[in-house]
């Protein structure tokens, strides 16, 4: 589910000999070196792979919300409104990232996510399946493809060779593990009545706005070259 089909936008991420083979004398393990050479890059990673959480929220607890008792909608309808709003603009949003750079792109989608998620669960609350479909397009297709078409790439530019297959890996899966709790703690804050959705999408928002900060901390990298990724 927070997998991307577009793995990546750059055509080599992989680590590259630099000066007399530097990048591959390593004298500790991957992770050691990780924390100590790019224990700053390791947080940013998790801090922007809480975007994962909007995704948790349109796949689990949107279908969940919507087909309760309180809405009522259909549930092979919301089915569909999740396949048919998913990965519409990825690849447009990864050619962006490759003009304008990772950043600006990731904070407009992260950002983004906040408000168009927000206004995705407000049409569930309403129970009228034009308009679901109408936002679920707006949030999964356009605004959420904005940063899904764009992680593998723009977390593993943030690494050295020497550790960025560990850098991302545990980075992610970190981040993607606090994301997988999203629904649970989604069912846990829900309210009552009409505005039930109000604290899930708050806390949704609030996900969004670390993910579009650590971004902002990070350096843009869409015109480095591979072998002076993770340099300081």
């Amino acid at each position: 589910m927070l997998r991307s089909p577009l793995r990546g936008v750059r055509g080599d991420v992989s680590p590259h000999p630099v000066d007399g083979g530097r990048a591959h004398r390593v004298g500790q393990l991957p992770l050691t070196g990780l924390v100590r050479t790019c224990g700053g890059d390791l947080m940013r990673v998790v801090g922007c792979s809480l975007f994962a959480v909007f995704q948790s929220l349109f796949a689990v607890f949107g279908l969940a919300y919507a087909t309760s008792p309180e809405v009522g909608m259909d549930r092979a309808a919301m089915l569909w409104v999740s396949m048919v709003a998913n990965a519409v603009a990825i690849l447009a949003w990864a050619l962006v990232a490759d003009r304008i750079g990772r950043r600006p792109v990731w904070v407009f989608g992260a950002l983004g996510s906040a408000g168009a998620g927000a206004l995705y669960l407000w049409a569930v609350s309403t129970g009228d399946l034009a308009l679901v479909f109408g936002t679920g397009v707006l949030f999964a297709g356009l605004v959420y493809s904005a940063v899904n078409g764009l992680w593998p790439a723009f977390f593993t530019e943030m690494f050295d060779a020497r550790v960025r297959y560990t850098g991302f890996a545990v980075g992610t899966q970190i981040g993607f593990l606090i994301a997988g709790f999203a629904p649970s703690i989604g069912f846990a804050i829900t309210g009552e009545g009409p505005t039930a959705w109000v604290p899930v999408a708050v806390f949704a928002a609030g996900c969004g706005v670390v993910s579009a900060v650590a971004a902002l901390t990070a350096r843009e990298t869409h015109r480095t070259p591979v072998r002076e990724l993770g340099m300081r």
